[in-house]
This record gives C-alpha cells, structure tokens and sequence, in this order.
C-alpha cells in the first residue's frame, strides 16, 4: 500500500506564494487580494496575508487603481515589484545585448555592441561582453535587486554546467561562458548582486517573449514552432508555453535539418542544410535584386522545412524572427504551396504563420524573463531578508 504524501505548513505556504504571485502576473488587469482569492480557490485571510508577505518582501508593489463612477473607495490592487530585475545577455554572430527587465515585463535598461564574431577566440572576447551586463546595471536604480542573469548563445548547450558545447557560426567550442561572465563582473555595486549566470540557445529563449506577454503572463500563443533566422538558423517547439528542448536540450537545431540532399555543401560536414538556404549569408544574395532563382531556392527550402516541423509537431502555427520574416513576406505564395502540398494538416485544418512582434531584442528579452522564472516558482525564497 503506497503511503499518502503530506505536504508540511511551509511547503504549502511556499505552493499558495507561488500560486498568487504567478496569478497577479498573468492578470490582465492588476487584481485586487480578494480577486486573487476567489479566482485561485483561496480563503480572503490567506489571500490578504500572502499578499502582505510578497508586498513587504518587496515581489509586489500595492497601487491604488484610478477612482471609479461607483460609490466607496477602490480596493487596492496588485502589480510585479519593479524593483525585481531578470537580466538577459544575448551573443550573436554579428550583434550583442545586454537588457533589464523587471517583474512588470518593462524593458528598463540596455546596451549594444555590434561586433562581428565569427571565428572569434570565446577567452578574449567574454570580458568585453560582460562589459554589456554591467553597463546595464549601472543604468539602474541602487535598490533593484537582480533575481538572475541568462546568457543566450547560437548554439548547442549544456545548461546543467553553464557551457556552450558548439558554436559554428563563432567558431567556440566547449567553453564554459557561465564560469567566465561571472569571472569578469565587477566584485561591487549590483553587479556583485548577481546570482550565478545560467545559458539557453538563443532560439529557445526567443520563442519565450512569444509564448509570455510579460513574465509570468501567457499570451494568447500556446502551442507553436518558432523559426529564428540570423548567419544560422535556429528553432523552438512551443507547447503549453513551455519549450520542448529534447533529452540533451539540444532540440531544435532546425539548421542542420536537410532540405536537399545533393544540395549546397555545409560547413557543418553535410550537404543541403537548411541554413544554407535561408541563413543571413543565403538571404542576403536571395533577397538581392535579380537574384530571382536563388530566392526561388530559399522560398522553397523554408516551405519544406515548415511542412517538416507542421507534419512532425501537429503544430497550427508557426512564428517567424529574424531575417527569415523578409524573406516570407517576398515569397509568401511560393512558401504556402509548398507548405500546403507537403504538409498533411495543411489540407484539413489552417496553418497560421505569423511575424515575432520582438525583433532582434528578441533572444535577450526571453533570456532576461527566463532569469526573472526562478522568482516566479518560488517567491519565498527571493522575499527581502526581514520577512
């Protein structure tokens, strides 16, 4: 006989933290205590005292709402702590940034560098990128306090020991950028504030700020593929908000997925990749003027590779970033005929493709509410020192 599992006084206390922070995040409107308490199954008195436990303890901010037509004073309502900061850092191949964003999904701080780091040496570049991070904290307020960093890398990871496994496209390879960034950042000020820094690939964290409209807040895309586009090409596989990132975390590595076999030769050993056809070096000549076969290539290419993903997913829609939206919207017919000859739901059910409203902010956006989640699943343990 199994025995019954017992959830001890502070573990749920912990569980009933959570439950309301996550349900002040993904209101639509800010909500009041007793909202939180009817919507989420909660007494008003464990409402009310969760409540005045995240606010003291500096996770949510108490506002009062503008004044209404109706009679009495507004119940104050429930708002993500500004004070609370996710930092994303994101290393491209030909631009780097470094963002703050806050628990209310405002992007508060950023910096950029535009330098190109194709077969770059990883040890003499890291410093100047970490660089990116503390110039960020030094745009913010003294009193913020930094729940986490993400660096977002295009390529293969293991996040368990913070390293970049492979990186063609930079040329780095089996460099542990967690240990290093955290080496680099300043022993002072917010910066020596900073957890640990964890790593994603950076398709993986781009699909985040599709999938949440703001930390803690789903929109309305629930399942979906996403296609990021920059010199390589990258992938997401979105379901239930959450990114499938395979047995190793390494799902999704779309470039390398063969668009035709006797194709183009790839840097990676193969033939025919995907990145060939609709990576920046491919749309660059493709989406040139006159170069109407090569663009007819491209636009075929990226048709086989989402009839792929469709068939292999059951996926009814599919989010473009990066360049490869360019190239949609000049080929969009070519792209639809392919997807719909090759793709089997295409016949039966709608296929929605759709632009990513972040643009190239999109990888350190997702990086930074990936940083803000540990917050997010357990409050408790991020309240300020005298609660």
């Amino acid at each position: 006989m199994m025995k019954k599992k017992t959830v001890r006084p502070e573990n749920l206390r912990s569980i009933n933290m959570s439950l309301v922070l996550s349900h002040v995040l993904s209101a639509e409107q800010p909500p009041s205590r007793a909202q939180v308490a009817g919507d989420i199954g909660l007494t008003r008195a464990t409402a009310s005292k969760l409540g005045d436990e995240l606010v003291e303890g500096g996770i949510l901010e108490e506002v009062t709402p503008p004044p209404t037509q109706r009679p009495g004073r507004p119940a104050q309502v429930l708002l993500g702590s500004r004070q609370i900061i996710g930092l994303g850092l994101d290393i491209g191949v030909e631009s780097q940034r470094a963002v703050a964003v806050n628990l209310q999904g405002e992007q508060v701080a950023s910096a950029v560098s535009t330098t190109d780091l194709r077969k770059s040496d990883a040890l003499e570049e890291l410093p100047a990128l970490t660089a990116l991070v503390t110039e960020v904290c030094e745009q913010l307020p003294p009193t913020s306090r930094i729940a986490g960093l993400t660096i977002s890398v295009p390529g293969l990871v293991d996040a368990a020991s913070g390293t970049l496994l492979d990186a063609p496209n930079l040329g780095w390879h089996d460099v542990n950028i967690c240990d290093e960034v955290a080496s680099h950042l300043p022993k002072s000020g917010l910066c020596e504030r900073i957890p640990h820094p964890r790593i994603g690939n950076e398709a993986n964290l781009a699909s985040i700020p599709v999938a949440y409209r703001a930390p803690g807040a789903p929109s309305p895309f629930n399942d979906f593929a996403y296609l990021s586009g920059g010199i390589g090409v990258g992938a997401a596989m979105v379901s239930k908000h959450k990114v499938i990132t395979g047995e190793h975390g390494w799902a999704g590595e779309i470039g390398h997925l063969t668009v035709d076999p006797h194709g183009i030769p790839c840097r990676c050993g193969s033939n025919g990749c995907l990145e060939r056809y609709i990576g920046g070096e491919a749309l660059e000549t493709a989406l040139a003027p006159g170069n109407e076969e090569e663009l007819e290539q491209s636009a075929t290419a990226l048709g086989i590779a989402l009839a792929t993903v469709i068939n292999l997913l059951d996926v009814s829609t599919v989010v473009l970033g990066g360049g490869i939206t360019g190239l949609y919207e000049r080929t969009q017919d070519t792209v639809s005929a392919v997807i719909e000859k090759r793709a089997m739901a295409a016949r039966r059910h709608p296929i929605q493709i759709v632009s990513a409203s972040a643009g190239e902010e999109a990888s350190a956006l997702g990086a930074a509410y990936f940083a803000l989640e540990p917050v997010i699943k357990n409050p408790a343990e991020f309240l300020t020192p005298a609660n």
